[in-house]
């Protein structure tokens, strides 16, 4: 029986932790990808117009 409950003690410290892992590996990311998706304009980049972007107007 005690060898039981040792496994059962291990499994849950060894869940638990990679748990914690993930989590932080997760956050991680997260804050990775939140500083490559914060591209601003150049305020010469935006149009005043509203007409669009040139490159926008075979599209169009």
């Amino acid at each position: 029986m005690k060898i039981a409950n040792h496994c059962r003690k291990f499994n849950k410290l060894v869940c638990t932790t990679l748990t914690l892992i993930s989590a932080i590996l997760i956050a991680g990311l997260g804050k990775l990808s939140e500083a490559n998706n914060n591209t601003a304009l150049a305020q010469e980049n935006i149009p005043v117009s509203g007409s669009g972007d040139a490159q926008l107007q075979p599209i169009l």
